[in-house]
């Protein structure tokens, strides 16, 4: 310390130095006629290259292999005249500009300055006897920069997504004594803690996979890679193969050193009729399996394609690899879990509703008869097998108007229906006549089918001048079925129709039908939740007033006393309600182990999700939400307040917060439409079908009668007979040369829309079929 005290605080000014004085020790340097090598020239060359480890590319690997290459009379110019910048990479094109390598050599306490448009290198000024150390500088470049101490840790890190990690946190608080295990959580958004402490000060690390993908980087060392871990567990691991490209979070997990390896899951792969065993992939290479992990190609050729081609050598091996590295416990082995109770209701739509869903199934089936006549080698059809994004979209659509009504908006093209309009008038209708108005108002503005009198949008007006709704003319291809009409069409034969946007026409078409159609403008569809009357959600409010009403005898067992204290017991995962003895003591034994009714109510759309916020709340039924976009922290405000207020009876979730929660409290579950990933499915149930439930679980899903949902529901239930109609499918496909499907969903959506059919309003309101009602 400075023996002044007026510069003995660490708030004092730096002391001035005398540049003119001389320097007799510098790191780097050595003193001349010494040797070379000295050990602490070494570490500080190797600590100023591991500080600059990032800057180090081929054109400083290239600066540097100059300057440790330098001889004797090189260093003594550099003392005297500089030496000039070298050339290497793109610097030759101008020496001054700034290089990466720049950095490296002034750290090591090099000068640089430009004279006559030339870059020299110089040593520091006022050196005295010293000259630099090229031997320590060349044993430094030959020591590994990438090395970082390692430390060996009895720690284990717990990945978790990012809304459980508060229920790690509580359910470690709840099942271990106070002090016996030091807990470190490290969230998304938390200051990086350093390597020792995560090492040495915790016995256990809980992170998210947020962190674990932010932490990755080629030339990144992240403080989770100098530990080695006695454990790594993903909880949710299944998250790792949610995309076969190779993700951060993926690469960080499989680097990380660790003695074992744990990933928790109950839906190793999406469960579609389809499943991809591909998926389970990404997971043994995190847990370092030795044949299939670590090799792609041991994986595809000894089990993938095998498995794929059904092949019995393909199906044994995966099942040996299984044994070896998966404990299953499966929920009908537990005892102790009570039953799930799973129920399928359709439900019929409002008038209105119906209407804004024709509207869209009106489009569909348009563009499918108007190509060619329900050809799917037609390129701008969707049933064809290269409009897959489309007709996915358009899918998505018809799914979510079966919850929310919307809208599309459609113009005509303008000239089209005048063009429509000149060749009926050439064929005979008169442009002053009221019939020739009349055609003219339907196909701006649609009306009423002239054979089944059911409105449409788009009617399709045949040569004959019959406006005809898209069930009415797809009756027959070849005549007008207008009763009393039976006018032929003018057929065109598949050799004649062969074009670029239908290179292999499958059948003849009305060549003169489908010319006459004028064409429309359609905007995307808009879904409208602010006005929808929805039938699934006024089925579901009348379900939730009945079990407010069955909270309301549990919680107010005695008639006519006021509760004094309503204290809430969360033991055993129940809720339960504990009122005072000394007012009810009679009813104490009665009520006070029996558990409130509380609901997950689950959909996939935001839009339906708004449309079930807003009639609850008009409906004075509590809620909380759990869903996209909501910040994480709403998210864990709304799960606790579903936890301990008993008034809250609802909690509204999507697939984002459908992951790992124990809500074993919950006796009901909503699947607000049907779910294709039937992993996803499974994943919702199991917040509530889990152990710590004390009563059997309902699981209801609705779906719109007669629409694509049904459809869905029909398909999921058969799927040994879908994979049957995909395999003939390329059998086919095989036979004429032209593109498979490319997955079974595709083969799916494919039938869904060629078999998509407009909904009448007239049916029941409600079928609830016996073989629907599934017992687990």
């Amino acid at each position: 310390m400075n023996s002044d005290p007026l510069y003995q605080s660490c708030n004092a000014p730096e002391e001035s130095w005398d540049s003119k004085e001389s320097i007799t020790y510098l790191p780097g340097f050595r003193a001349k006629g010494s040797s070379g090598g000295q050990e602490e020239n070494v570490t500080f060359f190797t600590s100023v290259l591991k500080e600059h480890y990032t800057l180090i590319n081929s054109e400083t690997k290239e600066a540097l292999t100059w300057l440790a290459k330098l001889s004797p009379n090189k260093l003594a110019e550099m003392e005297t005249t500089g030496l000039v910048s070298p050339i290497v990479g793109t610097s030759l094109f101008d020496s001054r500009v700034s290089r990466d390598y720049h950095k490296i050599f002034q750290a090591f306490g090099l000068m640089k300055r430009v004279e006559k448009g030339a870059m020299r290198w110089y040593y520091p000024r006022n050196l005295l006897n010293l000259t630099f150390d090229l031997e320590s500088l060349r044993i430094a470049l030959c020591e590994p920069l990438d090395s970082l101490r390692f430390y060996l840790s009895s720690a284990t890190l717990v990945v978790v997504p990012s809304n459980l990690v508060d229920h790690w946190k509580t359910q470690i608080e709840r099942h271990v004594r106070p002090g016996q295990l030091r807990v470190y959580i490290w969230g998304d958004q938390k200051k990086k803690p350093s390597a020792h402490i995560l090492a040495w000060d915790y016995d256990v690390v809980i992170t998210t996979f947020n962190r674990l993908s932010a932490e990755w980087g080629p030339r990144k060392r992240s403080v989770i890679m100098q530990v080695h871990w006695l454990r790594v567990m993903l909880d949710e691991g299944h998250t790792l193969g949610s995309s076969l490209t190779l993700t951060n979070k993926l690469q960080m997990a499989v680097s990380l050193t660790a003695t074992n390896r744990w990933l928790l899951t109950g839906t190793p792969t999406p469960n579609t009729p389809n499943s991809q065993l591909s998926y389970l992939q990404p997971m043994l290479k995190f847990l370092k399996e030795e044949i299939y992990g670590q090799n792609q190609k041991s994986w595809e050729s000894g089990i993938l394609r095998l498995f794929e081609a059904e092949m019995e050598e393909g199906k044994s091996r995966l099942l040996q690899l299984l044994k070896r590295c998966m404990i299953s416990a499966r929920k009908t082995d537990l005892k102790a879990i009570p039953p799930c109770i799973k129920r399928v209701t359709f439900v019929d739509f409002s008038e209105e509703h119906a209407k804004s869903y024709n509207e869209l199934v009106e489009t569909v089936r348009r563009n499918i008869l108007m190509a060619d006549w329900n050809d799917s080698s037609h390129v701008e059809s969707l049933l064809n097998r290269k409009q897959w994004k489309f007709r996915a979209t358009t899918i998505k659509n018809l799914r979510l108007s079966c919850c929310v009504a919307g809208h599309i908006r459609v113009t005509d093209a303008g000239e089209d229906i005048q063009d429509t309009m000149d060749i009926l008038a050439e064929n005979g209708v008169d442009p002053m006549s009221q019939e020739y108005a009349l055609i003219k108002y339907y196909l701006l503005y649609g009306g009423n089918c002239m054979r089944c009198k059911e409105w449409c949008r788009l009617p399709v007006i045949t040569p004959c001048r019959h406006l005809l709704c898209l069930d009415c003319v797809a009756l027959d291809s070849e005549r007008c079925t207008f009763p009393g009409c039976g006018n032929s069409y003018e057929m065109q034969s598949p050799e004649e129709l062969a074009r670029p946007e239908n290179p292999n026409p499958k059948w003849p078409v009305p060549k003169d039908l489908i010319e006459l159609q004028p064409s429309y403008k359609q905007d995307d569809w808009n879904p409208d939740w602010q006005s929808t009357s929805s039938s699934k959600v006024t089925y579901l409010v009348r379900q939730l007033k009945k079990l407010q009403e069955t909270n309301r005898m549990i919680g107010f067992p005695c008639e006519n006393m006021e509760v004094m204290s309503n204290e809430l017991n969360f033991s055993s995962n129940k809720i339960y309600l504990d009122v005072p003895l000394k007012y009810c003591r009679k009813s104490m034994n009665k009520w006070s182990q029996i558990s409130l009714e509380k609901v997950i109510v689950f959909s996939q759309f935001l839009e339906h999700i708004h449309i079930i916020e807003q009639q609850l709340t008009i409906a004075g039924i509590q809620f909380a939400g759990m869903y996209s976009p909501m910040h994480s922290s709403n998210k864990m405000k709304s799960l606790a307040n579903f936890q301990h207020d008993p008034n809250c009876m609802a909690l509204l979730m999507d697939g984002s917060a459908a992951l790992g929660l124990d809500l074993s409290f919950v006796t009901h579950v909503y699947l607000m439409e049907p779910i294709w990933d039937r992993s996803m499915e499974e994943q919702v149930i199991s917040r509530a079908h889990r152990m710590g439930a004390a009563r059997p679980i309902h699981v209801e899903t609705l779906a719109m009668n007669g629409t694509i949902e049904e459809q869905m529901l029909r398909f999921l239930q058969d799927g040994d007979e879908c994979r049957r109609l995909l395999n003939e499918e390329f059998e086919s496909n095989d036979l004429d040369g032209t593109r498979s499907f490319r997955t079974l969903h595709d083969f799916a959506e494919s039938n869904y829309l060629a078999h998509v059919s407009f909904v009448r309003t007239n049916s029941r309101t409600e079928k609830v079929p016996s073989s629907a009602d599934v017992f687990i």
